[in-house]
């Protein structure tokens, strides 16, 4: 029975409209899977430190500050729990300003003092006159439009309008 199946695929293969024999190969699957051992080289290789290091610098975390600035901020934007991020975040401001990641400054428009905020908003503006802009926009815009509502402070206010102009 397998035989007549063979001949029928055969004679399939030599028709004339088949433009192409189709190619099938085995180990075609096996490629997209990667051992334990390749991977242990990537990680050892120093490669992919490499690769991290390249993202966090487009991040663009910069200060006249000292390095450890950078440190502070990239461990305080990997706080998940907003109130532990906002304690690190108002250290971070009143010990060394505000640090050139918006990132950093968007959450950190959560503080509750007003002259925190001020001195942010000052930074962000700052940064985009530096064309420096930030990766997601939109929610900028919504807590931009939202701040001189919360807090009805007329320096808050042409702050966030000329901020939000600059987007």
């Amino acid at each position: 029975m397998s035989d007549k199946w063979r001949e029928i695929d055969r004679k399939k293969d030599k028709s004339s409209h088949r433009k192409s024999k189709p190619v099938f190969n085995r180990n075609q699957g096996r490629k997209s899977r990667v051992s334990k051992s390749e991977l242990d080289k990537v990680f050892s290789s120093g490669k992919l430190g490499d690769f991290i290091k390249a993202k966090e610098e487009e991040k663009q975390i910069k200060s006249n500050s000292e390095q450890s600035l950078v440190a502070k901020v990239k461990k305080a934007l990997r706080l998940q729990d907003t109130n532990k991020f906002l304690k690190q975040a108002e250290k971070i401001i009143k010990k060394e300003g505000p640090p050139g990641n918006f990132e950093f400054l968007e959450r950190s428009l959560d503080l509750s003092e007003n002259n925190l905020i001020i001195q942010i908003l000052e930074k962000m503006k700052t940064l985009l006159q530096d064309n420096i802009r930030p990766d997601r926009t939109r929610s900028l815009n919504a807590r931009l439009k939202m701040l001189p509502v919360k807090y009805r402070d007329p320096q808050l206010k042409d702050l966030c309008q000329a901020i939000l102009e600059l987007l």
